[in-house]
C-alpha cells in the first residue's frame, strides 16, 4: 500500500527501541523460530548479533581508538607478568534526572563490581565504565581503590547539549555511541534496571562471547542490574529471559 512503508518506519521510531530490545517473540514464537533463538544462545546474543550485522562502532578513531588502546596496553602488562587474563567488567551507570549528581549510585555498583572481581581474585580488574555523569568517573576510581583500572573514552571539555542534560547528561551523541563500543568489550556487566544502553550493551557482550573460538571463552557473561534502592541477582546472558519495556516506564522481567 502506498505510504505502508513510511507509516510503518514511524511506527517503529515511537516504539521499535523497546518492541527489539526485548525480543519478546521469544516467548510466543513457534517451534522453528524458539529453535533459532536456542541456536543463536537466546534474545541477547541474537539482538547483538543482528546490531552487530548491521552497524560498526568506529574503533580506529579518537576517543574510542585511544580508550581502546589503554585497555589492550593494561591486558598486555598483565599478561606480561604472568598474570593471566584480566577479568573486565563493564558498568554503566544512568541517572536520568538532574537532581543526581553522578555519586548517588556508585556504592552500589563498586559492591557488586568487586564482588566479581574476587571470584578469582589472581586475576587483574579492569573496569569499562559508561554515564552521564562526569563526576561518576573520580567517585568509582576511589571506591574501587587498588582493586581494578578504571577505564572510559575521553570526554569532550567544551561538550554541551543544552536541553538534553536532564535525561543524557552533557555526553551523548558521539561520545555516548563510544560508550557503547567500549563496554561491548566486556566480560560481564553491571548495568541500570530499565536502561535501554544497558540492554544494548549486555547484548553485545553476549555475541561478542560467542563469536570467540570455544576453548578460549572462559566464564559466560552474566549482567547485574542495579538502581538506587539495590541490585538484582547475577543474570547468566547466554540464556533465554529477557527485559520488557512495553509498559515503560514499568519495567518488567520474563525469566
Amino acid at each position: 500500500r502506498r505510504g505502508a512503508e513510511v507509516y510503518h518506519l514511524k511506527q517503529w521510531d515511537a516504539a521499535g527501541k523497546f518492541q527489539s530490545q526485548e525480543a519478546a517473540m521469544s516467548r510466543r514464537a513457534d517451534a522453528a523460530s524458539a529453535a533459532l533463538f536456542a541456536r543463536a544462545g537466546g534474545p541477547h546474543a541474537l539482538y547483538g548479533r543482528i546490531f552487530s550485522d548491521f552497524f560498526r562502532f568506529r574503533e580506529d578513531r579518537p576517543p574510542l581508538a585511544s580508550a581502546l588502546a589503554a585497555l589492550e596496553q593494561r591486558r598486555a602488562a598483565d599478561a606480561a607478568n604472568g598474570r593471566g587474563q584480566a577479568v573486565t567488567i563493564a558498568a554503566q551507570v544512568r541517572h536520568r534526572t538532574s537532581c543526581l549528581h553522578g555519586h548517588e549510585k556508585v556504592a552500589l555498583f563498586a559492591k557488586e563490581i568487586l564482588r566479581i572481581r574476587r571470584r578469582d581474585p589472581e586475576r587483574s580488574c579492569e573496569v569499562l565504565l559508561a554515564t552521564d555523569r562526569r563526576a561518576t568517573f573520580a567517585a568509582l576510581e576511589r571506591a574501587l581503590g587498588n582493586e581494578c583500572a578504571l577505564h572510559g573514552v575521553e570526554r569532550n571539555k567544551s561538550a554541551s547539549h543544552p536541553g538534553l542534560f536532564a535525561e543524557h547528561g552533557v555526553d551523548a551523541r558521539e561520545t555516548a555511541a563510544a560508550d557503547l563500543g567500549l563496554l561491548s568489550h566486556a566480560d560481564h556487566l553491571v548495568g541500570s534496571w530499565g536502561s535501554t544502553f544497558t540492554i544494548l550493551i549486555q547484548s553485545l557482550i553476549a555475541n561478542r562471547f560467542l563469536q570467540r573460538d570455544a576453548a578460549t571463552r572462559g566464564e559466560a557473561p552474566t549482567v547485574v542490574y542495579c538502581e538506587l534502592d539495590g541490585c538484582l541477582r547475577p543474570l547468566p546472558l547466554i540464556a533465554n529471559w529477557h527485559i520488557s519495556l512495553q509498559n515503560f516506564p514499568q519495567v518488567d522481567l520474563w525469566v
